[in-house]
């Protein structure tokens, strides 16, 4: 455990001490973010399996010590000034197989840390599928439970069976994708009307072939790197409006390799934002709503962000991201 620092409370130092020795003060979350952005969590720590999770979030509660969970943070901007109170970084990643159901169903569950990426790879060479679209996304089990993830048409809550949460104060919980309430790229735990830590889902998957399987996995994966840029981002930056799609409204807008700072918008896609070096969060902000204001101006739509922002940022800040200003014009 590195030292406490002056700035740190009693409670602070209590929690270190019944976390100790794996707490770390003072931890750059740039270190921990696709984007590559972020200052400081002011105590950062490691869950590396369900129940140092559970325990992890069960002790901050307890002590009135704000805490956020993260996973691989690929759709997070943290502000430069950091993220007050506790990190959990959650990289538990346990799969666990339950026999096939009477419909021949397969019910796979893993734990929130596993890279959802990985888990569809491994499952469709195993010969299970219901997964493969998610071969090319970033993010772990337990933030696209959070987010609703997707892509190539097809998105978490269509093929989960059940999450289960802890609830401080409340203990462990089985939840349905009705419970959770899934909605585009949202849920109630994005929109923070369930206060809950997702410790693993379970999904429902289907015998297939393995060679076209493979083949599929193949293909997304072509997809993946001709369309989507490589480096340090974070994407898709916005939600597709209805019947529309923000990379095309962005580009449409000659926005594509527009900086701001060192965050740019991508030249291959213009729904994804990079940083080129050393941009700071508020860099990435600022660009956001440059993107929002021009696509507002140019096609009379608003761009609602899909990743989040986290951490010390002003509630005018947020603010501005979420709707068009009465007098825009």
């Amino acid at each position: 455990m590195s030292s406490v620092p002056s700035v740190a409370t009693s409670t602070h130092a209590e929690l270190a001490r019944r976390l100790s020795p794996s707490v770390r003060f003072n931890e750059p979350m740039a270190r921990h973010t696709s984007l590559r952005v972020g200052g400081p969590a002011d105590m950062f720590f490691v869950a590396r399996t369900t129940d140092q999770l559970i325990h992890a979030i069960e002790q901050a509660a307890e002590l009135t010590v704000p805490w956020t969970v993260i996973g691989s943070a690929s759709n997070l901007v943290v502000a430069d000034d950091g993220i007050e109170g506790f990190v959990v970084k959650v990289v538990a990643s346990d799969v666990r197989e339950h026999a096939p159901t009477a419909g021949s169903e397969t019910l796979v569950e893993a734990d929130a840390g596993c890279i959802l990426a990985r888990l569809a790879r491994q499952t469709a060479l195993q010969g299970l599928a219901g997964l493969e679209w998610a071969v090319n996304v970033p993010g772990t089990v337990g933030a696209a439970v959070v987010n609703n993830s997707g892509a190539f048409g097809s998105c978490t809550a269509e093929h989960i069976v059940d999450v289960s949460v802890y609830l401080p104060f409340q203990g462990m919980r089985r939840l349905s994708a009705t419970d959770i309430g899934h909605d585009y790229r949202t849920s109630r735990l994005k929109r923070r009307e369930l206060n809950a830590v997702v410790l693993s889902a379970t999904y429902r998957l289907v015998p297939g072939d393995r060679e076209q399987l493979r083949g599929r996995i193949g293909e997304l994966q072509r997809l993946r790197r001709s369309t989507q840029p490589s480096g340090f981002s974070v994407g898709s930056v916005f939600a597709n409006p209805i019947g529309d799609a923000a990379g095309r409204l962005i580009e449409a807008c000659g926005l594509k390799g527009f900086r701001i700072g060192d965050a740019e918008v991508a030249r291959l896609h213009a729904n994804f934002i990079l940083n080129r070096g050393s941009a700071r969060a508020r860099d990435v902000t600022e660009l956001m709503r440059h993107v929002q204001v021009a696509v507002w101006q140019h096609a009379r739509r608003w761009l609602a962000p899909e990743v989040q922002l986290v951490g010390r940022w002003h509630r005018d800040e947020i603010d501005a991201l979420l709707l068009p200003p009465g007098d825009l014009t």
